[in-house]
């Protein structure tokens, strides 16, 4: 149905035809109507045709890499058009756009409706063929919807991770910025100025990228400004003292407020640190995967990254036991580290197009995952729920 109407709208006159028909309102309108966006494909984005293969998305990409890579461009506008360009490369390469398969399963289900529609305008010899097609789509509608289903749970499991973890990270830079200017407890205090910094770089992250168009920076700043004034019990965190204090002077409710200042940044560094460490396990894990089932030839080229990373675990570690013994907490990290079974599945499955690809693509594609800051792995992309670390 939809090649009938561009080849009636253009005939043979190429690419340039078909990019100005799509500003058309008549093709907006059947667009709409047909569930397909009006807004930009990935294939527009990448500036590639619609028919475009493999390997000219790929070349396309790494043009525009050239120019819009952070490390090549500082640019903060290049850096937010590199991330929506990067993130139409994956998806073309992954399963192609959503445009495109709703498209195709459209053009599918209107052959088998026309077809419907003919043959029942005919004799009865014809009957079979009816039945059978009617069966078709039947079938294939159902295939669709359960498909359709089951995507949108994987969407909404990985919503409400990132919906959780963001949640965390913004408690987190709250209490602990109410913390600090209380001055209490030196101990804690050390290690929630530490991670202050970290901590803000990953919100500042995910608000670029996973809640841009809900979180810009404005709304940031006020969503911690009143997660401060919440947990001072309805004070203004910019007129008091960080949560008043627990000297002779101070009231019952003072103290009381300051207790649950401290307990909830301590509860909250805690988790920040358990949670980063977490992140490094499963990038571990994923180079393990690649070394052990994909590539044994690899472990050389990535001896580097390998040792670094594994500093980081044992550096950042240390530090958490540190913290522990500061605040008389205990972390079953044997617990995360006995899920190693799970881990290998969901990462080896969630990465699988990736561990499949071509050296020396493969290579460079870990190498980048590797050498990235921890909350730029997405890990929530295969876990269906914020973990809950367990502290004693």
């Amino acid at each position: 149905f939809t090649s009938y109407i561009l080849f009636n709208e253009i005939g043979s006159k190429g690419e340039k035809a078909i990019k100005k028909l799509h500003t058309k309102p008549s093709v907006k309108l059947f667009k709409k109507i047909f569930g397909v966006s009006a807004e930009k494909t990935y294939y527009q984005i990448l500036g590639v045709p619609d028919f475009a293969d493999e390997k000219t998305i790929k070349k396309a990409f790494r043009s525009h890499s050239k120019r819009l890579h952070p490390d090549k461009n500082p640019d903060p506008k290049a850096a937010e058009l590199f991330m929506t360009i990067k993130d139409a490369y994956t998806n073309l390469l992954k399963q192609g756009s959503q445009e495109d398969q709703m498209m195709k399963q459209m053009e599918s289900n209107l052959e088998d409706f026309q077809i419907i529609q003919r043959v029942g305008s005919m004799s009865y010899t014809h009957v079979f063929e009816f039945v059978m097609h009617v069966f078709g789509a039947v079938f294939n509608t159902f295939k669709y919807m359960t498909r359709t289903e089951r995507v949108d749970k994987v969407h909404q499991a990985k919503t409400v991770y990132g919906q959780q973890e963001w949640t965390t990270l913004l408690q987190s830079q709250a209490s602990i910025e109410v913390f600090i200017r209380s001055g209490k407890n030196g101990k804690v205090q050390e290690q929630a100025t530490k991670w202050l910094h970290p901590l803000k770089r990953a919100i500042a992250y995910k608000a670029k990228t996973t809640f841009k168009a809900i979180y810009p920076e404005d709304k940031v700043k006020e969503e911690v400004h009143q997660l401060k004034r919440r947990l001072l019990g309805g004070k203004d965190p910019n007129s008091t003292s960080g949560g008043g204090g627990r000297g002779a002077n101070s009231s019952p409710e003072e103290r009381r407020t300051a207790e649950r200042v401290e307990k909830a940044t301590t509860e909250l560094v805690a988790f920040g640190l358990v949670h980063r460490i977490v992140h490094l396990i499963h990038k571990r894990v994923l180079v393990e995967v690649l070394v052990e089932e994909f590539s044994k030839k690899s472990e050389n080229d990535l001896d580097k990254e390998l040792r670094d990373l594994n500093d980081l675990i044992t550096t950042y570690t240390e530090e958490l036991d540190a913290f522990g013994e500061a605040t008389d907490l205990a972390f079953a990290l044997e617990d995360i580290l006995s899920e190693d079974g799970k881990v290998r599945k969901a990462v080896r499955y969630h990465f699988r197009k990736e561990l499949r690809m071509r050296e020396p693509e493969r290579l460079e594609w870990i190498k980048a995952l590797l050498q990235a800051p921890w909350h730029e792995y997405d890990m929530g992309a295969y876990t269906e729920g914020l973990a809950k670390y367990s502290m004693g």
